[in-house]
């Protein structure tokens, strides 16, 4: 399995927001390069095949850093792995249900917004399993290495804790009280979460718009 480029990001740019029926397939959501093996599936979904149908946003706000906003209903059983760059997601549920494996253990992500941060390390395989109709509505961002190499030097101090989640190792974290976030499609669309986020979360969009 191929692995993305330390700095790279596993998604590809793209907005498919042609209403709630509308066909997203893996090669709109992954790029090329990343390579997937399923599991338990004598005949795999197509890269250009429908996989789910709704809304899927991702955009790069800027070297290192997108954010990423989807209301999709699965239109096949994906049982797959791919790998994950060295990064950091932080996400939220918003409705429906969604988990993911990370380093052989399984995680259920919280509901009703509650914002949830993925370290990860180094490059890292992330099993996902989910029904055909499955539905889910969520937001996040992706931060990698090389989003630590830019900006002011006031901000990137007080990044300091963000930064070291990726050291060596993975972890994953639910995020309660002021943490919990509240988004919208629309918001996202616009590249601004509605939201309340961790402070340093907050230094991350600051760093975002800076000289934007």
């Amino acid at each position: 399995m191929k692995t993305p480029a330390p700095d790279g990001s596993p998604y590809r740019d793209i907005v498919v927001d042609d209403g709630p029926k509308a066909a997203i397939a893996l090669r709109d959501m992954l790029r090329d390069e990343i390579a997937c093996s399923f599991r338990d599936s004598p005949k795999p979904p197509p890269r250009d095949g429908t996989v789910a149908a709704g809304r899927y946003l991702c955009k790069t706000l800027r070297s290192g850093l997108q954010c990423l906003d989807c209301d999709l209903e699965l239109a096949a059983r994906l049982d797959m792995v791919s790998v994950s760059p060295r990064c950091i997601r932080v996400s939220a549920l918003f409705e429906g249900a969604s988990s993911w494996e990370v380093a052989g253990q399984q995680h259920v992500h919280p509901g009703q917004g509650i914002a949830q941060i993925s370290a990860l390390g180094q490059d890292t395989p992330i099993g996902f399993c989910e029904p055909m109709g499955q539905s889910y509505r969520m937001a996040g961002l992706l931060i990698t290495p090389g989003f630590f190499d830019q900006g002011p030097e006031d901000l990137q101090d007080g990044l300091k804790e963000l930064r070291a989640l990726l050291d060596p190792g993975s972890g994953i974290t639910p995020c309660r009280g002021p943490w919990r976030c509240a988004t919208s499609w629309r918001g996202c669309m616009r590249c601004r979460f509605r939201a309340r986020w961790p402070i340093f979360i907050a230094k991350v969009w600051r760093l975002a718009s800076w000289s934007s």
